[in-house]
């Protein structure tokens, strides 16, 4: 029998090749070996479009390929932590994480995908909405996020970058 320690690196790199996004961070949770190969290695990315929503104890952020669209959202439980739910078309699954921040985890999770796809991830579309979020929210998110940006240099092709900015007076 076959262990996942004497599998040669090219027959793991295809298994990944071949894996959504979802099916890969399922993956890097299944043990540490795979946690390790897979935080060791960039793989390639069919991301085109990212989408941010910032709101009132919540942050959604969308991921799409040209064959798949996912979301998943943090959403703040305050002194109970936070709540992460992922979903695809028909498949949903909510944690929940007892002393967690939601713009934390959201971080922590951003970091992981980035990290993954390394500089291979190369972006059609990039969107940033704040919706009615509190003032406090928004400076640690706009700090998390220009840290992460920054540390892994985010590309968009054509430069499309779309950030939207509503205030309770703004209308829709």
């Amino acid at each position: 029998m076959t262990n996942f320690e004497n599998m040669p690196q090219l027959v793991m790199n295809k298994i990944l090749e071949k894996l959504d996004l979802p099916s890969i961070l399922t993956l890097r949770n299944v043990c540490h070996d795979f946690r390790n190969f897979i935080d060791s290695i960039h793989l390639d990315c069919d991301l085109t479009r990212l989408e941010i929503s910032l709101g009132p104890d919540k942050i959604y952020i969308t991921y799409s390929t040209p064959y798949k669209q996912w979301v998943v959202s943090y959403t703040n439980l305050y002194s109970k932590g936070c709540l992460v739910a992922r979903e695809e078309i028909r498949n949903r699954s909510v944690k929940r994480l007892q002393d967690n921040n939601f713009i934390e985890m959201f971080s922590k999770d951003s970091e992981i995908i980035l990290n993954i796809f390394g500089t291979k991830l190369n972006l059609n579309r990039f969107e940033l909405r704040k919706k009615y979020a509190y003032e406090e929210d928004v400076e640690r998110f706009l700090e998390r996020l220009e840290t992460i940006l920054k540390t892994y240099k985010l590309k968009v092709k054509d430069e499309i970058i779309d950030v939207c900015f509503y205030s309770e007076s703004s209308q829709q």
